[in-house]
């Protein structure tokens, strides 16, 4: 019996899910789901060729993913994720209660929440229940059959017909959206009470016409609907729907007129657009369903509803930038097959456009990716329509013009893997013959050659080749029902053919792209039949034998490694055949360079020790390459000189190495001439050669070299770039106070080092570099230090700290990490003084991250709670005295400097003012300091944000020593006072991490409860206001449990 197969993505590797990992596979093995289902054993996911090509290929091949959520997430399940939309398989979002989660994370939440249900839960229990309710409810509505749809559809009443014909031209909406109402207004005119009233009666008496889920209401069955409706049709119709639509759908996001880095959090800053996305998809669906059903609509002037969705889009995105085509993104899709001819025309004509508007929207590696790839859609858009006949060849060109502007990236959605899913030689995704296929190709290779050469080399087969699903049409029936896209091996074998000889001509065109032959060579599977043979002839050719050293070289080391290898394994299954090899032996010699410049580079290269035998010893191995490598040095310099050197070295990868080499063979004479004269010398490489030869040099002969070169003769600044030159290490340090004396200083001055590569004691370097106030790499070295020997210089972390400048630091910096972990240790040093940790956590807490609870500004906190000013003073930073004017507020550069910093400071807070060293809560000390704030902040005009901000942190009040939960006189301070209440409410609503409230253990329903019987502790003991607040809080969490029974 087949089980659907069921993918859970996210908690493979996150420590966060680790009881989810060791339960979910149980729930799966016993009754109900069982039978059903069958689950991805999170053990076989990690099998294969890699993780992340297993993950993709196992979501392919299920019906079901579901996604756990927390506080992060992670870029490999937005991947997941993303091949999941594109496949059409159904996705269940679960994501965990967490107040402390990271913005990136809230903002992946909303953006699930546009195309699918979410669902929150509180412990494994509640996720239990809940995956077993989902899965069940889902696949029991799979299981009905449809073929009683249009007695469902005549259910509909007489009187209703006319609101519900209006409700499917809407499509979707949300009845909370005030914008969303007008919009239906202008449909229903000023019968809107009545269609309104229609609709909820409707939705009463049959659940297959209309949806409806906390005020987002859908419309099922559309495309029958249309049909049943459309005699209803009149041209009035279809120019409203073109007012609308031009309306709705032409709404750019305000979320593009906030800079890039606030975009992924646009909802914090108020930049929501007016129409709701149920909105929105309900009109770009209407344009399909009037195109799809155009010859249906009689009562309309013939075609005036396919010409009317025509001039929609070409208005919509005619001349437009980048933010019109981003606003729409998820539409695009949509809007493809409603006119898939007009959509590709204005793709074309947005790619001729200047500016393009698409350049804005690619991916750069260069910069943090915040946010979803714009583009994705745009893609899967015309995946879609390839699956026509019709329209492949199309497509495929825009996708090509797409991938020749596309500057690259790590993103798996590119118009390349677009191409190359569709054209898959062995798995099309596409309806079209092979012969349109080709066409297609052939098209790019004439418009796009440099696209056309990187489809063809993912064309050609490989090991470990994974096959991609393409996204589907959604509206039109371009696939034939039973529709199977297998290949036979003839078909298959005459594709790869094809692609191998074009590829061919494309490396004729370019020399550039010869290497592609060598490599292809070292892959029998790659070059089949005729190819193979046109590839090997075109090796021999004189035109190849006739080109130079500097072209030939690459080539024969490649095929020269080739023949090595297939030669040692011949019998494996993927050597190339003995005749084949011999072949390519003998391209090899033919094209082999003379020219010493280019014959031995092999031997300079990263791989050297593949050219020679392994069975010879590591350390004989060695001795033969360093002697060929002196040698070749010699033949180098015999042939041209030092010049010839100079040239060699800046071809190299690694001229250090070069360097090395020669100064085995250099003379007296040369080596004055080149030292200290070439420290100057401009280019990088030639410096790395110059500290090959030093090193050479002092290896062999250690301080006597220096006395043989006078050293002490040169000014200081080329004595120091001697010893610049040589290992970071305690040896070297000595040999700079030996030989440079008073000015070692210089040495510390210039030196930059790689910390790592050493395992000496740092405490010099770090003292060194504080002298000469380079606070970085004193920073760097103590963090090194603390982690190859496990000791803190705590003395001197305290120095760099205070003394380092942040201007410029950016929190994805590398620095940026080791910064904390430095902090860390000292905050556990009780030796340090609390006056010192005050200003290196205010230096820098910009760059506490509130989701990491391990660094937190925990003697701002602990100062905060205890003195009444210092707590005033941030709030000075963070808001606008009633008694100050607004005007000199905000000229107060450093309350403008410091207000985010503060922001994310009282965001954290929860240590409570009266609790004391021993971790127990002092009324007195509580007292005193409230009383004090009370007063200042009233003369200071700073009363309500105060109380606000207390208000939040008393939400964390120990409970009193009477039993009650909460003391009782912070029960009745809240009772009395407003602005308490109100941080204190907002606190419960979103607490900054779970403390007196445990809702790992308890669903929503559990927690209202708890606070039912809180209020009512509380009304027991008199504070009536209070008891009120908290049975806002118990009802909020009573919604909040049935809002996530409805998901």
């Amino acid at each position: 019996m087949f089980k659907p197969k069921v993918f859970i993505s996210s908690c493979q590797y996150n420590d966060e899910f680790i009881v989810e990992r060791q339960l979910l596979p149980i729930l799966f093995d016993k009754e109900p789901l069982r039978s059903i289902f069958e689950l991805w054993e999170i053990e076989q996911q990690a099998a294969g060729i890699t993780v992340e090509a297993q993950y993709i290929r196992n979501i392919r091949q299920s019906e079901y993913v579901i996604l756990l959520l927390d506080s992060i997430v992670r870029d490999a399940v937005k991947k997941e994720i993303e091949e999941a939309r594109k496949n059409n398989i159904f996705i269940f979002p679960f994501i965990r209660i967490n107040k402390n989660r990271s913005i990136e994370a809230t903002a992946y939440i909303k953006y699930l929440q546009d195309f699918c249900t979410t669902v929150f839960y509180s412990d494994v229990k509640d996720l239990s229940k809940k995956i077993e309710y989902s899965l069940l409810a889902i696949y029991s509505q799979g299981d009905k059959k449809v073929q009683n749809i249009y007695s469902k559809l005549n259910t509909i009443k007489p009187q209703h017909d006319k609101s519900i014909f209006i409700a499917t031209i809407i499509g979707s909406w949300d009845d909370t959206n005030a914008d969303d109402i007008n919009i239906i207004k202008e449909m229903t005119g000023e019968n809107f009470t009545e269609w309104e009233s229609d609709i909820h009666e409707v939705i009463n008496y049959t659940s297959d016409i209309l949806k409806v889920n906390n005020g987002r209401w859908k419309v099922l069955n559309r495309s029958l609907l249309f049909e049943k409706y459309a005699l209803s049709f009149f041209d009035k119709h279809i120019e409203k729907i073109k007012n609308i639509a031009d309306i709705v759908l032409s709404e750019r996001h305000p979320m593009f007129d906030l800079a890039p880095e606030k975009r992924i959090s646009y909802f914090y800053y108020g930049a929501m657009p007016k129409y709701s996305d149920e909105l929105r998809i309900g009109i770009a669906e209407t344009l399909v369903y009037l195109n799809l059903n155009a010859d249906k609509l009689e009562h309309c002037t013939p075609y005036n509803s396919k010409k009317t969705v025509n001039s929609i889009i070409k208005e919509l995105f005619d001349k437009k930038d980048w933010k019109t085509w981003a606003s729409l993104r998820n539409l695009l899709p949509v809007l493809a097959e409603a006119s898939p001819r007009v959509f590709m025309e204005v793709i074309e004509n947005a790619i001729n456009q200047l500016p393009c508007p698409f350049i804005g929207l690619f991916p750069r590696k260069d910069k943090i990716i915040l946010g979803p790839n714009y583009l994705s859609d745009l893609y899967w858009a015309l995946e879609a329509l390839s699956w026509s006949g019709e329209y492949i060849t199309q497509a495929i060109l825009i996708l090509a013009y797409l991938a020749n502007i596309d500057p690259g990236g790590d993103w798996p959605n590119t118009p390349l893997k677009s191409i190359e899913t569709i054209l898959n030689p062995w798995r099309p995704q596409t309806t079209a013959d092979m012969a349109k296929r080709m066409n297609a190709m052939k098209g790019i290779l004439k418009r796009c050659p440099e696209v056309a050469f990187a489809v063809l080399l993912r064309l050609l087969p490989s090991f470990g080749q994974i096959g991609n699903n393409s996204r589907k049409p959604v509206y039109r029936k371009h696939i034939p029902e039973n529709f199977e896209n297998n290949v036979s091996k003839e078909e298959y074998s005459k594709q790869i053919n094809e692609f191998g000889i074009m590829l061919l001509e494309l490396v004729k065109q370019d020399d550039k792209r010869i290497m592609v032959i060598a490599e292809l060579l070292d892959n029998s599977i790659k070059l089949p039949g005729d190819a193979l043979n046109a590839y090997l002839d075109y090796l021999l050719s004189d035109e190849i034998i006739s080109k130079p050293d500097e072209f030939k070289q690459p080539i024969c080391d490649t095929l020269r490694l080739l023949v090595i290898k297939h030669r040692k394994f011949s019998k494996s299954h993927w050597a190339l055949k003995s005749e084949i090899i011999d072949k390519i032996d003998i391209i090899t010699d033919k094209i082999s360079p003379h020219n010493p410049l280019y014959s031995y580079r092999y031997l300079f290269s990263d791989n050297v020790y593949s050219y020679f035998d392994e069975d010879i010893e590591f350390d004989d191995k060695d001795k033969k390459i360093d002697s060929l490598k002196v040698k070749a040095i010699g033949e180098i310099f015999n042939y041209g000189g030092l010049k010839a050197i100079e040239n060699f070295a800046k071809s190299i990868a690694n001229p250090y190495f070069v360097g090395f080499s020669f100064s085995a063979i250099i003379s007296n004479e040369t080596q004055q001439a080149i030292l200290p004269a070439s420290f100057n010398h401009p280019e990088k490489e030639f410096q790395e050669f110059l500290k090959g030869l030093i090193n050479g040099k002092y290896y062999k002969y250690g301080e006597l070299w220096f006395e043989d070169m006078d050293i002490l003769s040169w000014n200081i600044k080329n004595i120091c770039k001697i010893f610049i030159s040589l290992p970071f290490n305690e040896k070297t340090w000595a040999l700079v106070e030996k030989w440079m004396g008073v000015s070692a200083r210089d040495y510390w001055l210039e030196v930059n080092c790689y910390i790592f590569s050493t395992i000496s004691d740092l405490t010099i370097a770090v003292n060194n570099f504080l002298k000469v106030n380079r606070p970085w790499l004193a920073l760097e070295c103590i963090y090194a230090h603390h982690f190859n020997n496990e000791c803190f210089l705590a003395d001197q972390a305290l120095k760099a700290l205070l003394t380092a400048s942040d201007n410029g630091l950016q929190r994805n910096d590398n620095r940026v990490y080791k910064l904390k972990k430095i902090i860390e240790l000292l905050q556990k040093d009780n030796s340090i003084k609390e006056d010192d940790m005050i200003k290196i956590e205010w230096k820098y807490l910009q760059f506490f991250n509130e989701y990491d609870q391990n660094i937190m500004p925990k003697h701002i906190y602990k100062k905060m709670s205890a003195n009444p000013d210092y707590f005033l003073e941030m709030i000075k930073f963070s808001f606008i005295s009633d008694i100050n004017t607004k005007k000199e507020a905000t000229e107060n550069i450093n309350i403008i400097n410091n207000r985010e910093k503060v922001w994310h400071l009282f965001r954290n807070w929860i240590q409570v003012p009266g609790i004391i060293s021993d971790g127990s809560f002092s009324l007195d000390n509580f007292k005193k300091w409230f009383a004090d704030v009370e007063r200042k902040s009233n003369e200071l005009g700073y009363y309500q944000e105060a109380m606000v901000q207390i208000g939040g942190v008393l939400f964390y009040t120990p409970s009193d020593t009477n039993g009650l939960w909460i003391n009782e006189y912070i029960a009745e301070l809240l009772d009395k006072n407003s602005n308490l209440r109100q941080g204190y409410v907002s606190e419960s609503y979103n607490p900054k991490r779970v403390h007196t409230i445990d809702l790992s253990e308890n669903d929503e329903t559990e927690t209202a409860i708890m606070w039912r019987k809180r209020a009512a502790d509380i009304e027991n003991i008199g504070y009536i206001t209070f008891c009120l607040l908290v049975n806002e809080i118990a009802e909020f969490y009573e919604y909040r449990s049935t809002r996530n029974r409805v998901d």
